[in-house]
């Protein structure tokens, strides 16, 4: 089974332990969480296609009080989503800082998503689902709106992105398969094209001996011929 690493980041209160909660166990706590676990992690088991994923998902551990997270935290993360509350300001207005946070600390994120998070409270939210697309589009993420209430909206995003990963990872094997493939076509070719001068190599060396055989023949019956 392939394992996947999984982060959330973004600031303090836009619900990131609760987005988890809702994903791996389907529960959600009104009170505001907040996390202090040390590694802090759950795990769900994601089926895309053939393949069978564990996504490893880790929570910030209340690192992002500081507007700062581990390095261990972010290290060896394959998937990273970007979580701010689109009823506070503030949440939206940091997320270029956990971006730069996230690229300084990791250099093996292949997917991120933008979440807007609680859109449950769609009627008191400040940043407008464009702000959201075109902040996401920026730094070529994936955007997703999000309820900790709602499970389906939750596992769209997560799920979203792992299919994503999933489907980055077999276009570049694909890739490497063909390069291989054309590699080898390649090596093939020049191969074949040597194994033939060496072949018309070998018959010119073949037809000069030949020649030479038969021009000392020629002057071995003309020396016959003076000798009588």
């Amino acid at each position: 089974m392939i394992s996947i690493k999984v982060i959330l980041i973004g600031d303090s209160g836009v619900g990131k332990t609760c987005l988890i909660q809702q994903y791996t166990s389907k529960e959600f706590t009104e009170e505001h969480i907040t996390t202090i676990a040390a590694g802090d992690k759950s795990f769900k088991e994601v089926k895309v296609g053939e393949k069978t994923l564990k996504l490893e998902i880790w929570d910030t551990v209340g690192q992002e009080k500081f507007k700062s997270v581990n390095k261990i935290y972010m290290n060896q993360a394959k998937i990273a989503l970007i979580v701010y509350d689109m009823t506070e300001q503030n949440s939206f207005n940091n997320l270029p800082n956990w971006y730069k946070e996230l690229k300084d600390k990791n250099d093996s994120v292949e997917i991120i998503g933008v979440i807007a998070n609680k859109s449950d409270l769609y009627e008191d939210k400040v940043i407008d689902k464009e702000e959201g697309e075109n902040y996401a589009k920026s730094i070529k993420a994936i955007f997703y709106e999000t309820s900790a209430l709602d499970y389906d909206s939750v596992a769209a995003a997560f799920e979203g992105l792992t299919k994503n990963y999933v489907n980055k990872k077999d276009e570049e094997e694909r890739k490497k398969t063909e390069e291989e493939r054309k590699k080898k076509e390649e090596e093939d070719r020049k191969r074949e094209e040597e194994e033939k001068k060496k072949l018309k190599l070998e018959a010119s060396k073949h037809n000069e001996d030949k020649e030479k055989k038969k021009d000392k023949k020629k002057n071995d019956g003309r020396r016959w011929c003076f000798i009588f």
